[in-house]
């Protein structure tokens, strides 16, 4: 009863839970980001610009370990077709995401960014990846018998492969465009 009382119904409950955890990133990118964005030159800087994505990759990791509530939330919602994101995503704060998106469009045109995609859908995958291997963990124990999957040192590694992965992916190596 208490939900009711609060929140109306569990819907709007669910919707406040997903908006602070949406408020937690977004401060935790804004303190992170603050040094790399007062640089005007981070969106044609390609050692910059790495570094910026790194850093957004890394903390992304680590928030999802730190709040492993919010992966079984984000995987019961894709097992049911993210029907009631849908209905609560335009309660969502989007500013990070409209930061991110001119950044990456002003890196795009200073040839630093591939041009034929959204860089978004990469952090994205890399979200996706990160949540996979962080709830697969019962799944790599029985598959790789006697290595600890969830080891701050597999931790570590894994997070190192796949920020190296999606940054790989995104960034325009000049060596490569000949």
């Amino acid at each position: 009863s208490l939900i009711f009382q609060y929140f109306g119904d569990k819907l709007k409950l669910y919707a406040e839970v997903l908006k602070r955890a949406d408020r937690q990133g977004t401060e935790m990118q804004g303190q992170a980001f603050a040094p790399f964005l007062e640089d005007e030159s981070i969106a044609t800087d390609a050692d910059k610009f790495r570094a910026l994505l790194k850093t957004a990759l890394q903390m992304l990791f680590d928030y999802l370990v730190e709040n492993p509530r919010i992966i079984r939330i984000l995987n019961w919602e894709q097992a049911e077709g993210w029907h009631t994101w849908t209905k609560i995503a335009s309660q969502m704060n989007t500013e990070d995401i409209a930061q991110f998106r001119a950044l990456c469009a002003k890196a795009q045109s200073a040839g630093l960014l591939r041009a034929d995609f959204d860089p978004l859908l990469l952090i994205t995958m890399a979200e996706q990846m990160y949540m996979t291997y962080l709830s697969s963990g019962p799944l790599y124990q029985s598959v790789f018998q006697g290595e600890n999957a969830s080891s701050p040192e597999t931790l570590a590694r894994v997070q190192e492969i796949i920020v190296e992965f999606i940054v790989h992916g995104m960034i325009i190596d000049p060596r490569l465009a000949t």
